[in-house]
């Protein structure tokens, strides 16, 4: 488990932190459990987007697609109740 740990965590570095950090936001791993669910924390200007409802569904998919051993995506410290509200 630490082996994919260190793949996903450099994953994170090299492919998905840099399009985070255009706006000011971050992303880090926390765990992966023993039943094969991935636990990021979305950080800095991610936490009350609006958008980042889509960013975390763009990410679980591309987790999903590269690393056939997750079987679940969670974010934690984060939900949609979460994001500032847009009024029109």
């Amino acid at each position: 488990m630490k082996k994919l740990e260190e793949k996903i965590k450099q994953f994170l570095q090299d492919k998905l932190l840099p399009l985070l950090q255009i706006d000011g936001g971050s992303i880090s791993l926390v765990e992966i459990t023993k039943d094969s669910v991935l636990k990021l924390k979305l950080e800095g200007n991610c936490i009350g987007c609006p958008g980042a409802i889509f960013t975390t569904k763009l990410i679980e998919t591309i987790i999903k697609e590269n690393f056939k051993e997750i079987r679940e995506v969670k974010f934690v410290g984060w939900s949609p109740a979460k994001t500032h509200k847009i009024e029109l």
